[in-house]
């Protein structure tokens, strides 16, 4: 964070993203998970226990030596979340003023890690409500203007007139995450209406139309 520091305040156009948990996830096949990785972030061989599979049949089960080998020669594409984050930074990650934070989510025939169903629900309840670590402002801020912005989107991320009509309107004192590492596609709570280039896309927290929503490419 000082590298980003130093660098932006001699005029350098740098930023960088996060989510909300102190696990991260990818397939067990990824370079992530070459050998020595357990090394790198200095568990040991008692740190197979912190990588829990995320989908297939063996979805919920933390890993051991033996079923990490043998899973990885096997199932290489099967999710793995790995609870190796330090909290700590994570906070200082997510409340930096250039961090976006993002989901980064995926899921494998509809499994995967709660960021994606939970992040930005969670961000509001943890960080602004919870920890008061991020104004509401600042939070809307990184989850709407600034990826915008970062991505060169225009029409997104504001409410001024001649942008997209895309408009979430949830209730802070109910809004929060529901997803678990078990449960990964949980909706969140407290998010009352979804409205996508002017259509309602989710009504009194029920998906009314799902096919609004469409991916951008530049």
């Amino acid at each position: 964070l000082s590298i980003i520091d130093s660098n932006r305040s001699a005029g350098m156009d740098i930023g960088f993203d996060g989510y909300p948990y102190s696990a991260f996830c990818t397939w067990l096949g990824s370079a992530v998970f070459d050998e020595g990785f357990l090394d790198k972030y200095d568990f040991g061989e008692e740190g197979y226990g912190l990588l829990q599979v995320a989908s297939g049949p063996f979805a919920g089960i933390r890993l051991n030596k033996e079923s990490y080998y043998e899973l990885r020669e096997k199932e290489p594409r099967a999710l793995i979340v790995a609870h190796v984050l330090n909290e700590r930074e994570v906070d200082l990650c997510i409340s930096h003023p250039a961090c976006i934070v993002v989901s980064d989510g995926l899921y494998l025939n509809g499994q995967g890690h709660p960021r994606g169903a939970g992040t930005f629900p969670k961000l509001i309840r943890e960080y602004v409500i919870e920890k008061k670590m991020l104004t509401l402002n600042d939070a809307i801020e990184k989850i709407t203007r600034m990826p915008a912005q970062r991505m060169g989107l225009p029409g997104k991320g504001s409410l001024k007139v001649g942008s997209d009509a895309d408009i979430t309107i949830f209730n802070l004192n109910t809004i929060r995450d529901k997803a678990t590492y078990q449960e990964s596609r949980i909706p969140p709570e407290g998010i009352e209406y979804v409205v996508i280039n002017g259509q309602v896309a989710l009504k009194g927290g029920e998906l009314i139309n799902g096919r609004l929503g469409k991916a951008i490419r530049k």
